[in-house]
């Protein structure tokens, strides 16, 4: 078994910053793809939302998942910090672009980045990459 490494708080919170940053842009990444299968399928603009929710799920998986395969301990804490960090830069740039962030809609994809980070650090934890029958 692996030895665990310990990390200091100042030491996870830079692991926690990356993995938001990685996470973002995953979410802009997810996005454009979206944008564009929109665009050439011509799906209406009404599934936006739905569509921005979705790319933000992702990008906060993966953000819990790098965050919590780097630590190697307590999943669920960690993908959940590092999701905090993303929500608070998804929160910042969405009040740039409305006035308004506690919208039904700004709360539930609040409530879709930390539930999906500390689901991405549980399976990031867990994931291993040897497979051993006994």
């Amino acid at each position: 078994m692996a030895e665990e490494i310990k990390y200091n708080f100042k030491e996870k919170l830079v692991i926690y910053s990356i993995a938001s940053i990685i996470g973002m842009v995953v979410v802009t990444l997810c996005i454009l793809l979206a944008a564009a299968v929109c665009l050439a399928s011509n799906i209406s603009d009404s599934f936006s939302t739905l569509i921005a929710g979705i790319c933000l799920g992702v990008g906060a998986l993966i953000c819990g998942y790098i965050s919590a395969k780097k630590i190697r301990s307590s999943g669920l804490l960690n993908g959940l910090f590092s999701g905090l960090i993303m929500m608070i830069i998804v929160a910042t740039i969405s009040l740039f672009v409305s006035n308004n962030l506690f919208t039904v809609v700004g709360i539930s994809h609040i409530l879709i980045c930390l539930i999906s980070a500390s689901v991405g650090g549980i399976i990031g934890v867990n994931f291993s990459k040897k497979k051993s029958i006994l």
